[in-house]
């Protein structure tokens, strides 16, 4: 007579089973889901131009300064596969410091020595740097005003194009020295570029100094092209400051009757008892009591007189 199973033997049974098919769910998920690299691995920094970190400002500072102008490889411009789309501004960064600034540059400044070396600022706008490292070296241009800084700066302007242009426009607003008068005087005579013309004569024309009205009347004597005379004796007649008196005056009693007659208007829009007194100096002379330019001259010190305040 055959016996039943006992209670027990189906139990274990029953166990092994399940462990068995427990055990074979587990390898398979195993084979299934891909290894995780440890943190320690996945988070090894990269080089200072590796995929997973842009070089920095100041990187690209020492990179520029040191000579090496090569483009940055594309590796470095990805971050997860995907390109980096550049402003069209720079990033607003700290101004360059004066001269006289401490030995060592501060975090996005250019090193004292290469800001106040012309040669190498210009090096720097002739290389293949980023542009924001190129606008830290016109900056520092715009800082010195140099004769020799200012010709290096509208030099980089004739060049360039875009954002990066305007940018360098803006610095060349900010010349301040009156020695980059006769830099900026020259580039009147360009009728080519009207742009760059125009910031020109507005930064002269700023300039609280006798040097602005002398490099206009330099950069016009001898010149033949009426148009490039005309450009020139205009900005004669837009003067504003006390300073450029004794140049206009100084024009006003040439035998050039263009700039003698845009030098009585210069005098009479500077107004005020000096330009007024200087207006009636020349009328004294017997070459400016007729003609246009005697013609000029009246009106010059009509104009003049209404904008005097008479003294007590």
């Amino acid at each position: 007579m055959n016996q039943k199973p006992k209670p027990i033997v189906i139990t274990l049974v029953a166990a092994v089973f399940l462990a068995v098919v427990g055990l074979s769910f587990l390898l398979t998920q195993r084979k299934a889901t891909p290894i995780e690299p440890n943190d320690a691995t996945s988070q090894q920094p990269q080089g200072n131009f590796g995929r997973n970190q842009q070089p920095s400002s100041d990187d690209k500072i020492a990179q520029a300064v040191a000579g090496n102008h090569e483009p940055v490889s594309a590796d470095s411009k990805t971050t997860d596969g995907a390109a980096l789309v550049s402003s069209p501004k720079p990033v607003p960064r700290p101004p360059v410091k004066a001269a006289g600034s401490a030995a060592s540059a501060a975090p996005g400044e250019l090193p004292p020595e290469i800001a106040k070396n012309v040669a190498e600022l210009q090096r720097i706008l002739q290389s293949n740097s980023d542009t924001d490292i190129k606008e830290l070296a016109a900056e520092a241009l715009a800082r010195l005003g140099t004769e020799s800084a200012a010709r290096v700066l509208i030099d980089a302007i004739r060049n360039a194009t875009g954002v990066y242009r305007e940018n360098l426009l803006h610095e060349l607003r900010n010349i301040t020295n009156s020695a980059a008068a006769p830099a900026l005087a020259e580039t009147l005579r360009d009728l080519q570029d009207m742009t760059l013309h125009r910031e020109s004569r507005l930064v002269l024309l700023n300039m609280q100094s006798p040097a602005s009205a002398e490099a206009v009347v330099a950069a016009a004597t001898g010149v033949t092209n009426e148009q490039q005379r005309l450009a020139l004796a205009f900005t004669l007649s837009m003067m504003t400051s006390q300073d450029a008196i004794p140049a206009l005056v100084q024009a006003g009693r040439g035998q050039d009757e263009l700039l003698a007659t845009r030098s009585f208007m210069g005098l009479a829009h500077i107004g005020g008892t000096n330009a007024l007194a200087a207006l009636v100096q020349l009328a004294t002379l017997p070459a400016n009591q007729t003609g246009e330019r005697g013609e000029e001259l009246l009106t010059a010190i009509s104009r003049a007189t209404l904008t005097t305040t008479p003294t007590r």
